[in-house]
């Protein structure tokens, strides 16, 4: 679901950072998603310091966040 989620929103030109989990991703995996209206970046929601990393690098590459969807 998340990938049609990131296909649809990126068709409209909305920009995304798209997210995968440690566990199952890999940062190989998730920049074969990248293009000019989207980012792949990976995350453990269990961990504190990796969500920060994701808010931080979305706002350093787009300027803002807008929607954050789970």
């Amino acid at each position: 679901m998340g990938r049609s989620l990131v296909r649809a929103a990126t068709s409209h030109g909305d920009k995304v950072t798209s997210v995968g989990w440690t566990q199952e991703h890999s940062m190989e995996e998730m920049q074969r998603w990248q293009d000019a209206n989207s980012i792949g970046m990976l995350c453990d929601i269990r961990v504190r310091s990796t969500i920060e990393a994701v808010i931080q690098k979305s706002i350093e590459h787009w300027g803002r966040v807008d929607i954050v969807v789970k």
